[in-house]
């Protein structure tokens, strides 16, 4: 299990909302989408396990799809589409997340694993950034549990999504530096 200590003022974990509640906050873009796909692999009273989850019925999402693996005292990324490594500019596959991503980035993203992992519970972070000429940046990541025997959560089948305009001109870490403010909101759900 992925372990993190709590930094201080750390948003502390959400109370889990039920699986309807929780689809209802992700639409019908690539979030959805992938909630979707993961739901129709999951077994009744289980999680879907890794060997479920088909590259080839996901080709339209897979360039913001991730797959993560808990090690100890870490998440090694397995796999992080194309947008991923061009919205962050840097290759993240093969990599531990700690080393990966800036420290609250990474802080953030550790305590979100954890709780997929330890919890079995879906996770969505969505994060606005207001720039300095008004325009709204919305990220937003969901994390959901993948387990070889049903029960023991030994991946994270994850997706990404943003404004298309951010790519392309610097990579994300810069643009949201430079932000005047910020709103970080945060939802979970409990599977079993």
């Amino acid at each position: 299990m992925i372990q993190t200590p709590p930094s201080p003022g750390a948003p502390s974990i959400p109370d889990p909302l039920e699986p309807d509640a929780f689809r209802d906050l992700l639409g019908d873009g690539r979030l959805g989408q992938l909630y979707d796909y993961w739901e129709s692999k999951r077994p009744p009273g289980g999680l879907p396990a890794r060997k479920a989850i088909e590259p080839s019925e996901l080709t339209r999402l897979l360039p913001w799809i991730y797959l993560l693996e808990p090690v100890e005292g870490d998440v090694k990324v397995r796999l992080a589409g194309t947008r991923i490594r061009e919205l962050f500019d840097r290759e993240l596959t093969g990599q531990g997340l700690v080393g990966a991503l800036p420290t609250p980035w990474s802080d953030n993203a550790a305590r979100s694993y954890a709780t997929v992992v330890g919890q079995k519970r879906g996770w969505l972070t969505v994060v606005e950034s207001r720039l300095h000429d008004g325009r709204i940046l919305p990220y937003r990541r969901l994390s959901l549990p993948l387990s070889s025997d049903g029960v023991v959560v030994d991946r994270v089948l994850g997706g990404v999504d943003w404004d298309e305009w951010l790519v392309g001109s610097r990579n994300f870490f810069e643009v949201y530096d430079e932000a005047v403010s910020r709103k970080r909101r945060e939802a979970c759900c409990r599977f079993l």
